[in-house]
């Protein structure tokens, strides 16, 4: 069994060794933020919905009276700050010291009202766990890091020509480095790899030093062949354990002067892409050599607590004449992110298709409102419809906002906004495309999410479809060619003719094809035909007839069915009265109907043609 000094050990030493140990134990575990004169270390691990929570204390002797009421202020704030917005499923106190049966009898009735196990841990438990960890041991106490640097020593040894025909040699041995890596480093993770040569571009800047990445932390590249490098990726096994390493890795760094920089500096953000700096001083892990020269830098954002989850935003225009009503409209912002920095603070929330952001400096105190268009590519119509039209109207220009607690007081006050003709005809072009989408809805159970394209031929396509289902009278459109299945053989070819045709309809959404339950019934007066093929004829107006458009109620034996009529040279003269003649009544009933008339459905047949061919003329 290990054995720690634990009586030679300075307190803050204890906290942190133990820290490490409960936190390799439980690298979900985080430290809880200390409460302000609390000399011990909290750590919460999380356990289903709730947490338990290790109270750590450095004592290694029987407890004083002062040490006692340190333990109870401890298990008081726990339950009043932490547990009073957290579930609490197990509480431990741990200190390298085996309670006498009085103590374990006075922490029973400490916590007597407690509705979750409370444990003590002792010396012998954790001498226990320090079995488990002697690399952690050895790292505190005796020689870890000078042990690891041999071994990485040892590896780099390995660093002739061995060729291709020594790499199975080469991985057998790596293999067993890896092992013995994994034993002896407790608070970070190494993995050794063989990389084809060609895989690590470009070769030129891979000079034995570290090179930073946002994924595996730290990457060291060591040329072992002309044809390949080994790999040595070093991350941390958990951050909040890291914390209490007693070497921990540090890196001070120059950063190249940009506006991304500055912006990272002063206010928290940080740029999109990594930047160009210089390594000033650096503490590397065990194996790793400190980087000289330029390296390339991936910033995080510095994201602070925000006391806002959501704030409204409040328009209204500026100057509005007396008399006018109150024209004001909101907009509830959520998903608020704040980043700080040196100079200040950076809010960034957003709805639907409006962005906004705040910029908060310190000295001297001011702030900058700035708003902006989001994506909304993907997003349900009905939830960015509101936030469109609102976007519509704020870049229009004459327009103030201000930001307030939804149903509280300000906290900017009204701000004008710029006018920005692009962004606001942006919002409104999307704004009759999410209209469209939610009209065409009713007739699909396909659930419709908003294009990433606000133009072209699906956009038609889609205005199309919603003027249909939003009339009930024939929708009138010039066209040129229209290509219809024959179904019929006895659909003329020649001459001109009236045809009524009925077909289904389909709308196209990023690439996605979407048919809807509904048929169009097509007429039109005067057509002839242009083409013809197997099962299928196209036709074009004569002069300037239209096509009159109606949504109609799908019937399976009605979509694809083409009634095409011949206009005699009389009939086409005199409005096609024995043409009518020969119609059923249900297809005069139909013809009336998309013709736009009324008073039609009681009307017999002598009627209907009569009805019809006065229209006509």
């Amino acid at each position: 069994m290990a054995r720690v000094p634990w009586g030679d050990l300075e307190g803050d030493d204890v906290e942190r060794f133990v820290a490490a140990l409960i936190l390799l134990d439980h690298p979900d575990g985080s430290r809880v933020t200390p409460a302000q004169g609390d000399s011990g270390v909290d750590i919460k691990v999380p356990n289903g919905d709730g947490f338990d929570v290790y109270q750590v204390k450095k004592y290694t002797s029987a407890l004083t009276s002062s040490q006692a009421t340190e333990v109870q202020k401890s298990w008081d704030r726990v339950n009043h700050d932490f547990g009073a917005n957290n579930i609490i499923k197990r509480w431990f106190l741990v200190m390298p010291w085996d309670p006498t049966e009085a103590r374990e009898n006075w922490l029973s009735q400490l916590t007597t009202s407690a509705n979750f196990p409370v444990k003590w841990w002792g010396k012998a438990h954790l001498d226990g766990m320090c079995s488990r960890h002697l690399n952690l041991v050895r790292l505190f106490f005796e020689d870890g890091a000078e042990r690891i640097n041999e071994l990485l020593t040892n590896l780099v040894a390995l660093s002739g020509d061995v060729g291709s025909s020594g790499l199975d040699v080469f991985a057998t041995r790596y293999i067993g480095l890896q092992q013995e890596l994994d034993k002896l480093s407790p608070f970070y993770r190494y993995r050794l790899e063989v990389v084809p040569a060609n895989e690590v571009q470009p070769i030129e800047s891979i000079r034995d030093r570290p090179v930073f990445t946002a994924e595996e932390g730290l990457e060291n590249y060591r040329k072992i062949s002309a044809d390949s490098f080994i790999r040595t990726s070093v991350s941390a096994i958990s951050v909040e354990a890291e914390a209490f390493n007693p070497t921990p890795m540090m890196v001070n760094l120059r950063l190249e002067d940009s506006p991304d920089v500055r912006a990272f500096l002063d206010f928290g953000v940080a740029p999109d892409s990594p930047v160009a700096g210089e390594v000033v001083d650096a503490v590397m892990p065990p194996g790793l050599t400190a980087p000289d020269g330029p390296v390339e830098v991936g910033l995080t954002d510095l994201i602070v607590p925000n006391s806002w989850e959501n704030l409204e935003l409040l328009m209204t225009t500026i100057n509005r004449g007396e008399g006018v009503d109150d024209d004001s409209s909101a907009l509830e912002l959520s998903s608020f992110v704040t980043t700080e920095g040196a100079i200040g603070k950076q809010m960034v929330g957003s709805s639907g298709a409006v962005g906004v952001m705040l910029t908060f400096r310190r000295h001297p105190a001011g702030y900058i409102l700035d708003t902006w268009a989001k994506q909304i590519a993907g997003e349900a119509p009905h939830h960015v419809l509101p936030s469109l039209m609102f976007a519509s109207r704020l870049w229009s220009g004459g327009q103030q906002v201000e930001i307030r607690v939804p149903n509280g007081p300000s906290v900017i006050p009204p701000t004008p906004v710029a006018e920005d003709a692009r962004l606001a005809d942006s919002a409104q072009d999307w704004t009759e495309i999410v209209q469209n989408l939610i009209a065409v809805q009713r007739w699909t159970p396909v659930p419709l999410k908003v294009p990433h394209r606000g133009d072209g031929a699906e956009v038609t396509l889609l205005r199309r479809a919603a003027e249909l289902t939003a009339s009930d009278e024939p929708v009138s459109r010039s066209w040129d060619s229209l290509r219809i299945v024959q179904h019929h053989p006895d659909v003329p070819m020649a001459g001109e003719w009236e045809l009524l045709a009925f077909s289904g309809i389909s709308i196209s959404l990023d690439g996605r094809e979407i048919d809807l339950d509904v048929t169009v019934q097509q007429h039109c007066e005067r057509v002839e035909a242009i083409e013809a093929g197997p099962g299928y004829v196209v036709v074009r107006p004569v002069g300037d007839a239209p096509v009159r458009e109606l949504m109609v109620e799908p019937k399976p034996d009605r979509d694809g069915r083409v009634v095409a009529r011949p206009l005699t040279e009389q009939a086409a003269g005199t409005g096609g009265v024995r043409d009518l003649q020969e119609r059923t009544v249900i297809e005069l009933r139909d013809l009336a109907k998309t013709l736009g008339l009324s008073g039609y459905s009681g009307l017999r047949k002598l009627e209907l043609v009569e009805l019809i061919r006065s229209a006509r003329e």
